[in-house]
């Protein structure tokens, strides 16, 4: 139980989780005097503060934290962390809106905590929807084959037709194959 009149150090607290304590000789019992809440005075950056917290530490990019965490929070599988700025600086931002988006069109993110840099282009022969987790994604999971026609590498974005004097038979194709000699092949 915190008591006031601490002869010692080591009868002291760490401050709690959630707070940081930048002065000494807190008082538990009367926080809201003594105590600061992590993140309060920032409307846009994003900090967690452990037990213990001298200071508020920056949340990372691929993170948010809310008001009052104790730690950062991965944006999920499916989504990546938007950079917020702060002179110069990437941080991580204070809400899971304003921290993190849908992996991009033809990109995918399968881990938690993935900033844009780390996005993964989608495998060849595939298209990938925005929130992909995988690089070949199941058509119910936000993507699938490139469709007959079509072809889809790893550098293109979406489905690209077959053009001018080739053509594609089938589904899951990175390059489309030339017309035969004397066939007819219209884009």
């Amino acid at each position: 139980m915190p008591h006031k009149g601490a002869r010692y150090q080591s009868e002291c607290l760490p401050c709690v989780e959630g707070y940081y304590c930048d002065i000494s000789g807190i008082d538990q019992l009367a926080p809201a005097t003594s105590m600061k809440q992590c993140g309060a005075n920032d409307a846009t950056y994003g900090y967690y503060c452990p037990a213990g917290s001298t200071v508020e530490t920056d949340c990372p990019v691929g993170s948010y934290c809310p008001v009052g965490s104790a730690y950062h929070i991965q944006c999920e599988v499916g989504t990546y962390g938007l950079t917020v700025m702060n002179g110069g600086t990437q941080k991580g931002a204070k809400t899971k809106a304003q921290g993190c988006a849908q992996c991009l069109q033809d990109k995918y993110c399968g881990k938690r905590g993935m900033a844009e840099a780390e996005m993964n282009n989608c495998g060849s022969g595939f298209t990938c929807a925005p929130g992909a987790m995988a690089a070949e994604p199941h058509p119910t999971q936000s993507g699938g084959l490139c469709s007959p026609g079509k072809y889809c590498s790893v550098l293109s974005v979406g489905e690209q037709d077959c053009g001018a004097g080739t053509y594609n038979p089938d589904s899951g194709r990175q390059s489309c194959n030339y017309c035969p000699a004397g066939q007819l092949c219209p884009a």
